[in-house]
This record gives C-alpha cells, structure tokens and sequence, in this order.
C-alpha cells in the first residue's frame, strides 16, 4: 500500500520524536526522523518531503528557525510547522513569515497534530488538482488555437483553389455566351453545344467538390447568374 506522504520529524528529544512519528504513522504517512537541523537537511538533500514537522529550540546552530528559512529556499514545496514548549509571540512571528504553515505548543495532543497534518495534505492535494487542471487547459486552448489555424488555411486553401478552378471555367462561359450572341447560328452547331454542356457540367462539379470539402454551402441564391442561365441550357434542356 502506497503511503499518503512523506513526513520528516525534527527534534532533540527522542520522546517527542517517538510520540509523533507514531501518530502520523498510524495515518498512513511515511515518516522519518531527525535529531537536529543539520541532519535534517541531510535526508532532505537525499530524498523528497511533503511535510516537516520541526522543534523551534535546539541545541545546535541548525535551529528550527534557521532550517525553516533553509527549506523554504532549497524545497519550496514542503510544508513545514512548527513546535515549540516555549510560545512567545516574537518567536512566532519570524517562523510563519519566514515559510512555516503553522505554530504548535507542546505537548502535542495527537488529534491536534493530526489535523494539522491532515489540512496541510489535504491543501496540497487540492492545489496539485488545480495545477492539474490548469496545464490540462492551457493544452486545450493550445489545441484549440492549433486548430482554428488549420482551418482558417484549409478555408483559405479552398477558396484559392476555388477561384483557380471556377474563373477559367467562367471565362469560357461568358466567351461561349458571348460568341452565341454575334453569331446566333452557332446555338445549332453541335460542337458549340458540347462545349457548353461540357463546361456547365464542370462548374457543377467543382461547386459540388468545394461543398463536400466544406468551404461553404451553396444556396440557390449564391449560384453566379452565368451558371443559372448556362443550367437552363442543360443537356435535358436542349433535348
């Protein structure tokens, strides 16, 4: 069974060390201890803490205050608190601004430390949820803009392409309607007919590969006036 976290206990007296580190224990966490500061910045060198949970006044030059300050440099992610037999609010003032959560007076009474540690997990579980959230939509808005520019091309591509295609076959439309009117007679050459329906045929179809490639949706109302004069010319029609 995988442990909710990883704790590390900090404190000179081997009684409080054993009395925390089987409280969080039977939570569920995975819990080392220290003796001192410097030896906690030790282990915290060798391996990740979620949690610390440090003594204020020790012996040694790596008091809690001074390691307090250190992890909140090195390991910005950890969550530190403090525990002091001694409360005096000019002690407690530079701890919490200098990175800790939270002040505790000893004796400790486990349902105390258990909730302390309880909300501090339970925050950055909360926390990691958002910042899951937050890159999962940076990556979709990412996606989204990736595509509005696929399409925007594909819209720009097609009615390039469009206008290649349907302005020669215009053209000669408008030459072919151009040419009946001088010369009327050409109306009956066979030829002249075949042409005409040739090109009709071809304008329908590129009109029809241009909406299947969804660049736009014809309406009755859209059709060139060449084209509705040239589809009373259809091949039924001139039957």
């Amino acid at each position: 069974m995988n442990a909710l976290g990883r704790i590390l206990i900090v404190d000179d007296e081997p009684a409080i060390l054993r009395a925390c580190e089987r409280t969080l224990s039977q939570m569920g966490y995975d819990v080392k201890s220290a003796a001192g500061g410097r030896e906690a910045l030790r282990q915290m060198a060798a391996q990740n803490f979620d949690f610390v949970l440090t003594d204020l006044a020790m012996p040694e030059p790596a008091d809690g205050e001074k390691l307090t300050k250190e992890i909140a440099r090195k390991w910005p992610s950890t969550d530190v608190v403090v525990m002091t037999g001694y409360p005096a609010l000019e002690t407690a003032i530079p701890v919490l601004k200098n990175g800790a959560r939270d002040y505790l007076v000893k004796p400790i009474r486990p349902e105390i430390l258990r909730s302390v540690v309880s909300r501090c997990f339970e925050k950055r579980r909360l926390l990691g949820e958002l910042g899951g959230a937050g890159n999962l939509l940076r990556k979709l808005e990412a996606s989204r803009a990736e595509l509005e520019k696929v399409e925007r091309l594909q819209k720009e591509a097609l009615s390039s392409i469009g206008r290649e295609l349907t302005g020669p076959v215009s053209a000669g439309l408008q030459t072919l309607e151009s040419l009946s009117q001088l010369r009327p007679s050409l109306r009956k050459i066979k030829l002249y007919k075949l042409a005409r329906i040739r090109l009709v045929e071809l304008q329908e179809l590129i009109e029809n590969l241009l909406l299947f490639a969804g660049n736009r949706r014809l309406r009755p109302d859209q059709k060139s006036k060449i084209g509705d004069e040239f589809n009373e010319n259809s091949p039924s029609a001139m039957e």
